[in-house]
Order: structure tokens, then sequence, then C-alpha cells
């Protein structure tokens, strides 16, 4: 009797003991206040889902690389065969935040969602985006691979910015989905996409950020895995260094050979826009109409989509025009880099003799939906207002 009662007792003394050592789940603590909160979407809910843990892991090299630090580096991934999550990246490591069920990441609302909660929990004093998907510059769904019948059919595999099981979202809704605490930009938008060094683009966003890095051609896969693991640092200093950003990005593919060394860059100042869209207008105003086959193209279709802004107007302006239109550029792109050839032995494969780092769409008779489509686009109404 006294065995079973000592017995009795141990077990009571033992789940009480367990009890009191047993930890309940304890939540995050409230981080303090950041330097600068940098945000990377990656929409992968499509064939570039194998590429979202390679970015995470870069990105987590280069965290680990700046050690500890005042910046937040928030990452929303989503994958083609798993559900979307939510990711807090340290010198430490990483912590899931949270697990969606299964949300469109190409719809505005939803990014929206997500910025809004990001911001709120991780507050800065200043905040950067990294945006990783498929993307098709200024263009409306289904015109990158049918530009004459985008408005009749939607082809599968298309993009406009970002792409979920072959959901699209338009550029506009992308630029009305920026939204920060007091109507403040973003100190930059890097944007590992392909043609979105537009100044159609950057005109659409120059209410949202204040600089814009950017690809006028495709950009390669991996983008920018091998940059962020030294590279990271650069967007986190006080004064983010974004020409030194791009100019590694170009310097990992300039390096390369054969199809592979194939690259364009750019940095973007949007603040300047105005006075470019200015110099512009005065040109279009009186300018004759341009043969497309002469002027430098970024697209390797059999028709050409996005060119050269610079290589264009040369085509139309004047002398003096040109030496306005020049300078007006020289504000805006901070820098641009591009290698001789792009994708050399593939399919259309092009050589790159002229690269200002801004491209634009030339109107052509043989695309009339996508001509009156792009007198929606800011850049085209503020162009028109200046002339007209």
């Amino acid at each position: 009797m006294r065995t079973v009662c000592v017995r009795y007792i141990t077990l009571i003394l033992f789940v009480l003991c367990a009890v009191s050592c047993r930890r309940d789940p304890v939540p995050e603590p409230e981080p303090p206040h950041a330097s600068r909160t940098v945000i990377a979407y990656l929409c992968g809910d499509n064939n570039l889902s194998a590429e979202v843990d390679i970015k995470i892991m870069a990105l987590r090299q280069g965290m680990e690389r700046i050690g500890p630090t005042t910046a937040n580096l928030i990452v929303y991934a989503d994958y083609c065969d798993a559900m979307p999550e939510l990711i807090r990246i340290t010198h430490e490591g990483r912590t899931t935040l949270k697990r969606y069920a299964e949300i469109n990441s190409a719809s505005p609302d939803n990014l929206r969602g997500v910025l809004e909660e990001i911001i709120d929990k991780y507050p800065a004093d200043s905040y950067g985006l990294i945006c990783f998907s498929h993307a098709s510059g200024w263009l409306p769904q289904g015109a990158l691979n049918d530009p004459g019948g985008f408005g009749r059919a939607r082809p599968a595999g298309t993009r406009s910015i970002f792409e979920d099981s072959g959901c699209e979202m338009p550029l506009a809704d992308f630029a009305g989905a920026l939204i920060l605490p007091g109507g403040r930009k973003f100190d930059f938008i890097v944007l590992e996409a392909c043609f979105m060094a537009g100044v159609e683009v950057a005109y659409e966003l120059k209410d949202k950020t204040d600089h814009i890095v950017a690809s006028a051609a495709e950009m390669l896969s991996d983008g920018f895995v091998d940059v962020y693991p030294e590279g990271l640092s650069l967007l986190m200093q006080p004064e983010p260094d974004l020409r030194g950003f791009a100019h590694a990005y170009f310097q990992v593919w300039n390096a390369k050979s054969g199809a592979y060394r194939s690259a364009t860059v750019s940095v973007i100042n949007t603040a300047h826009l105005d006075g470019l869209a200015a110099a512009v207008s005065d040109i279009y105003a009186v300018a004759v109409d341009v043969d497309v086959s002469f002027v430098q193209h970024f697209d390797r279709y059999p028709y050409h989509l996005f060119f050269d802004l610079s290589d264009a107007i040369e085509k139309m302006a004047q002398p003096e025009q040109k030496a306005l239109f020049d300078t007006a550029l020289n504000k805006v792109v901070e820098y641009e880099a591009a290698t001789p050839l792009f994708m050399f032995g593939e399919s259309y494969s092009f050589p790159i003799d002229h690269h200002c780092g801004l491209t634009t769409y030339i109107r052509q008779t043989g695309f009339p939906d996508l001509n009156e489509y792009y007198t929606t686009l800011k850049w085209y109404k503020r162009l028109e207002g200046l002339y007209n």
C-alpha cells in the first residue's frame, strides 16, 4: 500500500512539474522601429516557382553578410506547389511569420493587403520593394504574344506584371496597390522581371517610388541571385547604392559567355520624368513617322514593341531638340549598361548598338488595338497634354 501511495505521489509531482515547465507559444516580440524595411514580393505561382527558394537562399546569404542591422527584410513567397508564406530573414536565419490559404498573388487587392500587413508590423523610416515574377512592361495581358489580337484572346503564358496561375496584374493596378503611410514613396523598387525599364512603366510608378532598377530586355534566370549575397547590403545603406547594385548585376552577366552573356539594366530617377516628358513632347509635336525596323529593339519576336527611347528620338528630332532631350534623359537615367549582344545564337537574338536605359513603344499600323490601349497610359496622356 505504501508503495502504491509513493508511486501515486511521484506521478502527481511529475505531472505538476511537466505542466509547470511547458512553454506556451511565445509570440514574436514587437520589432523596433527600423531604419528601412525591404519587402521582397516573390510571385512564383507559375513556371518560375523553382526559383523562389533559390532567391530566398541568396537573400538569406545577403543578410548573413550584413550581420546585425536595424533594417528589416520581409519576404512574401508564393509557389505553384505550396501555399504562400510570409518570412522574416535576419542574419540569424529565416522565420516563417504566416502561412496563407491559397490566394491570387497577381491580385492588386491581395498585393495591397500583404504590403499593409508588413508595413503595419514592421514600420520603418523608409521602404524598399523587390518584385519577382513574369512581366511584360506596360503591355496589357496577352499583348506580348499577340499584339494584333490581344483584345479578342488571352493566350496562355503571357504576362503584364506578376502571374499567378494564368492571372495577371495590369501595370496601373500594380501602381495603385503601392500605398505607404502618409502618401510616402518607396525609396526604390527593384523589378526582377522582363521588359520593365520602359518610360511608360517609370511614369506610371513615378508617384510611388524615387528610383527604379529594371531591365529593358528580358531578364535571364536566375536574375539577381548571384548579386544578393554581396549586393543586398547596398540596398540597406542609409542612402541606397542602386548604381552599385545595378553594376554588380551587369558584371555578373557580362562575365558569362555565349547566350548567357545577355543583360540590360538601368537605374531610373523618377523625380525628373516630367522634364523628360516636356522634351519628348516638343519632338513628338512635329515628328515624322519612324520606320521601326531601323530603331534599336529589345524583344525577341518577329515584331517589336520595346524600342530604345534615345534611338527613336534620334530619328525624329532636330539637333537642338535632341540636345535638350539628352540633358533631360541624363537626369532620369542615373546608370545604364548593356552587353553587346542579347542571347547570341538563340532564336531572334539581336545586337545592342543603342541602350539609353529607357525603352518606349512606337505605334504601328498593324496593331490598332494596342495603339488604342496605349492612349490610356499616364505617359501618353502627359505627352498629349503638353503638345495639344
